[in-house]
């Protein structure tokens, strides 16, 4: 009698040492792959500016400053429309700038403009809109309930909130949905939630499993720095997609083995658009960014099944960036450089129209 035995090779799916979900796609090649290299000026000086967000004819920008750290401009002649929002103990004050875009979303309602924001276990609504023309601040308290320790939040309707916040001694980290106080984690979340590190007293072997998180409607947007994918889904579970730009899935511990120098610098920016969404590409190492060695990013996007739809070749590292469809601009916030500029991708919207359609 013979014998025979065979090896098999452990399936890869969501657990502790992969956030990911069942659905895995590998993408390394775009239908639109071009280089943008003729930098223009925005014409803004915008003191301490840490991000931005284009919406419609007004540039928002968030700063790190003591007072009107939120503030708004025209993108036409550049005038500034409104500042808001200061530091300190009183009413309606904050102790530190809100400027990290986990902590608030924009959205526009009824033709005017609303910000949702948490700040220590609380939600705040802040309508722009009204508070620019009669330069009152006009904000008010939508909930006091939520946990102190969130680290990602997204507001789903007015009393429902999409969060995530470190347990376990700071080993993993929980998402969940809390409706009117009462906490829910949709078959998604409970995929995610299962990734997890060994060591507990490195903040920041945390930052392993730290992700920008950004909603569109039904859709959810996870980005890394640290890990080689990104995931995609909806809270219905109708979508649960992981996107992979590399040959293979790198492995949670995998980069623990690593000093925190030698880790790759992923995805350290996304932007989400109404029929599409865009991620930052790195992948140099933090001692690379950190020394300025190189400075060259991608911008990628896709559509909301996950599609690959244009790559866009930078000369630049980039922390934030947005486009201005009415004008045609692609605006790139370079924030250690400290440079706010804008390319003309005017046939670049163009070639991706026609992706889109």
């Amino acid at each position: 009698m013979i014998l025979l035995s065979a090896c098999t090779s452990p399936t890869i799916g969501p657990s502790e040492d992969y956030m990911i979900f069942d659905d895995v796609r590998y993408v390394k090649d775009f239908p639109i792959d071009i280089t943008l290299s003729d930098a223009q000026d925005t014409g803004f000086d915008i003191i301490g500016l840490t991000s931005f967000q284009i919406i419609d004819s007004v540039l928002f920008a968030s700063c790190n400053t003591k007072d009107g750290f939120w503030q708004f401009y025209s993108l036409e002649d550049g005038k500034l429309l409104g500042k808001m929002l200061n530091i300190g103990q009183g009413p309606n004050e904050f102790l530190m700038p809100i400027y990290d875009s986990n902590q608030y979303s924009i959205q526009k309602e009824n033709d005017k403009l609303y910000a949702y924001i948490f700040s220590r276990g609380s939600v705040y609504r802040l309508d722009i809109t009204e508070t620019i023309v009669n330069e009152k601040l006009s904000m008010i308290l939508l909930s006091q309930d939520l946990s102190k320790s969130i680290l990602a939040f997204n507001t789903l309707n007015s009393n429902t909130f999409l969060c995530k916040e470190p347990i376990e001694n700071r080993t993993k980290l929980n998402r969940y949905v809390q409706h009117n106080g009462e906490i829910t984690i949709p078959e998604p979340l409970e995929k995610l939630n299962r990734a997890k590190i060994s060591e507990t007293d490195n903040l920041i072997n945390m930052n392993i499993l730290a992700t920008s998180l950004r909603r569109q409607k039904d859709y959810v947007l996870e980005t890394p720095i640290y890990l080689n994918y990104f995931n995609l889904y909806s809270l219905d579970g109708k979508l649960s997609l992981t996107i992979c730009t590399d040959d293979k899935l790198q492995s949670i511990s995998s980069i623990l083995e690593k000093p925190n120098e030698e880790r790759l610098y992923t995805f350290p920016g996304c932007k989400i658009f109404d029929k599409f969404f865009g991620v930052v590409s790195y992948k140099h190492t933090w001692q690379e960014w950190m020394n300025n060695i190189e400075r060259k990013s991608q911008l990628q996007f896709f559509d909301w099944n996950g599609k690959p739809l244009a790559n866009i070749d930078l000369n630049r590292f980039v922390s934030a960036f947005d486009i201005d469809f009415t004008n045609g601009y692609l605006y790139v916030l370079t924030q250690r450089e400290d440079e706010f500029v804008k390319y003309d991708i005017k046939d670049f919207l163009t070639k991706l129209n026609a992706v889109l359609k």
